[in-house]
Parts: structure tokens; C-alpha cells; sequence
């Protein structure tokens, strides 16, 4: 039996059609080349296992447009059947499995990159090639200074090349928060290039690398810094809808917008994927 039917559905679903399309286009424009580097530190098998997720939500969300928006389907709210089944709680049941394979495989993602850099990892000798720099203010017991992107480059131990790039910090009276030479820290503030470094790179996957004098994983460019942020913003919406589905369902209606919940992870992901792509063009002026 209907409940109610929203008038306004169709002209909700292309408003978000369009929103979504443009803030994945841009996000993957703008970040492009930091998720290439990013999946080139990452071994074969792991690349497509990655973006499964991500390429099933783009299928859903596909899927969900050609029949909401495209043949016409409307949104509605319905009484529940006296016995619900799997298929009611199903779209709960599902954005839960998969932001907890999303978050294992994250988590062993972190896991494996330490690991490989504390126990794995081979040192050689680079230098940095070129760099720039954005002013940062001071905040609480720490002083303002200048945060660095160097580009960096090494080779391995077949004499093949590769680059790199980290952020280091250095405060206003020439503190540097990572342990570079003091040569490297005196360069680095006085505009002088190449500089020597460090560098370590896992031997299997020499572009996987690491600065020897910055030790925080998140400095580079990894994509599982773009699925920790996918996560977050997730875990920011995607409660308040399943607890507002669960309730729904638990007075015995189906909302209308139950449907959406097969598509909100890929706006989120949209969304938070050209916030990024935004903050590095503003970071790059």
C-alpha cells in the first residue's frame, strides 16, 4: 500500500545527478596526478581491490539514476508487510558491510606501509630537485613557519630512477619539525637546490619510497589518505540516515528515499573527493 509519494523526487534526483557528475569530475581532474602516485605505491594485486568499492558504488549510482531518473520511476513511501524480510533492512545491512570492508582494508593498508618502511625498507641517497612553500600560523605551543612540498628523487639499487613527494614543516626561527641536516634545513629556507636526503623505497616497489629524515606516513601521496577521508565523511552521514531508515522501518514504513542510500556513498565520495582537489589548487597558488 502507498503512503505518500514526493512530488518533488524527479527534480531532487537531477539536481543530485548534476551536483554529484560535476564534484567527480573536478575532484578527479584536480587530483589526478596524486592518485597516480598513489597507485603506483601500491602492489598490482591491490589497485583493483581498492577501487572495487568505489567502482560499485559508481555502478549503483548509475543504476539508480537510469531507473529513478531516466525511465522515471517514482520515490515513495509504502507500508511495510506484516512479516518484513531481508530485503527491508537490507539497504542498512549493506552500507555497514561495506564501510567495514572499506575500513579493514584501510587499516591494512596503514599497517602494511609501516611495516614495510620500519623493517623493509632499503636506504639510498637522493636529493631533493625542486620545492615550494606556504606560510602556516602558529598555533597552540607551536610557532608559525613555513610548511615545504619538496620533490625528490633517488635510485634504486638497478641504477633506475624515481621521484617522490612529502611536506615538511619548518618554524619561523629555522626549527625543523623532521631531523634533516642542518645544511638541508639552512638550504631549504634560503631558496638553494638540489639538496642531498635520504631516502628509503621498498625493494619489490621502488616507487613506494619514503624520506629517511620524515617518518609520518601521511606525508605523501597515498591513496589511503583518500579512503580515510572517504570513510570519515561517510561515518559523518551515513549513521544519521540508517538510524533514521531503522526507525522508519520499525514504525512500518518504507521511506521514500530509502533508495538513496545505494548512491550516498558516491556523493559523499564526490564531494569529499573535490574538496581535496580544491584545497591542493588553493595550496599550488
Amino acid at each position: 500500500m502507498i503512503v505518500r509519494e514526493n512530488p518533488n523526487s524527479r527534480q531532487i534526483l537531477c539536481l543530485l545527478f548534476i551536483l554529484t557528475g560535476l564534484m567527480l569530475a573536478l575532484g578527479i581532474i584536480g587530483m589526478w596526478p596524486v592518485l597516480g602516485r598513489g597507485c603506483q605505491r601500491l602492489r598490482p594485486w591491490q589497485i583493483p581491490f581498492l577501487w572495487s568499492g568505489d567502482i560499485i558504488c559508481l555502478l549503483l549510482f548509475v543504476r539508480f539514476f537510469i531507473i529513478h531518473g531516466v525511465q522515471g520511476k517514482r520515490l515513495h513511501s509504502e507500508r511495510l508487510r506484516q512479516c518484513s524480510g531481508m530485503r527491508d533492512w537490507w539497504p542498512a545491512l549493506s552500507m555497514l558491510v561495506a564501510f567495514s570492508g572499506d575500513l579493514a582494508f584501510t587499516s591494512y593498508e596503514i599497517y602494511e606501509e609501516y611495516e614495510c618502511r620500519e623493517n623493509k625498507a632499503q636506504l639510498t641517497d637522493g636529493e631533493i630537485l625542486d620545492y615550494s612553500w606556504r606560510k602556516y600560523p602558529a598555533m597552540e605551543g607551536h610557532p608559525a613557519g613555513r610548511s615545504f612540498l619538496v620533490r625528490y628523487h633517488y635510485q634504486d639499487e638497478k641504477r633506475n630512477s624515481y621521484f617522490g613527494t612529502c611536506s615538511t614543516p619548518i618554524a619561523e626561527d629555522g626549527r625543523a619539525v623532521d631531523s634533516f641536516p642542518a645544511d638541508v634545513v639552512e638550504g631549504l629556507l634560503a631558496g638553494r637546490k638540489p639538496l642531498p636526503v635520504r631516502v628509503l623505497y621498498d625493494s619489490d616497489r621502488p616507487a613506494r619510497n619514503w624520506l629517511a629524515d620524515v617518518p609520518r606516513l601521511f606525508e605523501y601521496d597515498q591513496v589511503f589518505l583518500l579512503s580515510m577521508a572517504f570513510l570519515l565523511g561517510q561515518f559523518t552521514i551515513l549513521p544519521g540516515f540508517m538510524a533514521a531508515y531503522i526507525a522508519s522501518v520499525k514504525q512500518g514504513v518504507l521511506p521514500w528515499w530509502r533508495d538513496l542510500l545505494d548512491v550516498l556513498p558516491l556523493i559523499v565520495e564526490a564531494a569529499v573527493l573535490c574538496l581535496f582537489a580544491v584545497l591542493r589548487f588553493v595550496d599550488a597558488l
